[in-house]
């Protein structure tokens, strides 16, 4: 991984973000790129009240204010990041955040990005859940509290025999290279997979990644709860899964398992769709 882009607003989860993106850079010796786009269009909003409120002025004071909550921004993230021994460009847009994002994450490795996680605001869910569906780009979601990444730490990926686990396996294949161990985990599992975790585990080990596959059988936990209770007995660094889309996904509309997941977020967590 050489370009990592990581998403800049104000939401709480932005000093955890900012700092899971600099310790994967520093990891790879990556280039970070820091995107940041205005909440809004002024242009857009601002026009239709400008004869209301006093045209051109209100137009100008208006995306005035936007500037330079837009400025404490950037000065505040540049002078983080003048500290650290980490390349880095820093950019503004006032574009569709979804297009903007997309637009730089189609040329970057990986995208980092928050969710709400453990009743701290995080981003927007809704920007959060169109960026999974339609990047092409593995997303990683940064806990609410930063903790150091430690890459050399276990490594859990649930598989359930998808199109989407085996995206974000191969998406995630930098870090499982760098773990300690990896395990492939299965539960409640059923017939007619698509992909059985053997191909999974053989498709690592043509990588030169060896890995162990855990199948459990839970009837009185959520796969959710299975999940962040292996990766925390496991002392996991990372967990890797597909992102599962439904319908309506700009309104951030997930299968059960993404949705919980993202909901409390403890570990960074690298998602494809």
């Amino acid at each position: 991984m050489k370009s990592i882009l990581v998403y800049i607003d104000e939401y709480d989860g932005l000093d955890a973000r900012l700092q899971l993106a600099l310790d994967v850079a520093r990891v790879f010796d990556a280039h970070l790129t820091c995107i940041a786009v205005a909440p809004f269009n002024a242009a857009a909003i601002a026009a239709p009240y400008g004869g209301m409120f006093g045209g051109a002025y209100a137009y100008s004071a208006f995306t005035e204010v936007v500037k330079q909550t837009q400025d404490v921004l950037q000065k505040r993230v540049e002078t983080h990041l003048q500290k650290e021994d980490v390349r880095w460009d820093y950019m503004r847009t006032t574009d569709d955040p979804v297009r903007a994002i997309l637009g730089l994450g189609a040329i970057s490795d990986l995208i980092v990005m928050s969710a709400a996680s453990d009743g701290h605001a995080g981003s927007d869910p809704a920007l959060l859940g169109r960026i999974l569906v339609a990047s092409q780009t593995p997303v990683m979601i940064a806990p609410a509290k930063h903790q150091v990444f430690e890459p050399s730490r276990p490594a859990l990926v649930a598989w359930d025999g998808s199109y989407e686990a085996a995206n974000a396996l191969r998406g995630a294949m930098p870090f499982l290279r760098l773990a300690s161990s990896v395990t492939l985990l299965t539960i409640n599992e059923h017939s007619g997979r698509e992909m059985p975790p053997l191909d999974a585990a053989e498709y690592l080990a043509r990588h030169g990644v060896a890995s162990e596959v855990a199948s459990l059988n839970v009837r009185d936990k959520s796969i959710t709860q299975v999940i962040q209770q292996e990766s925390a007995d496991m002392g996991a660094g990372v967990v890797v899964m597909g992102a599962y889309g439904q319908s309506r996904v700009r309104e951030y509309w997930f299968g059960g398992v993404t949705r919980e997941m993202l909901e409390y977020v403890d570990i960074p967590l690298l998602m494809a769709h």
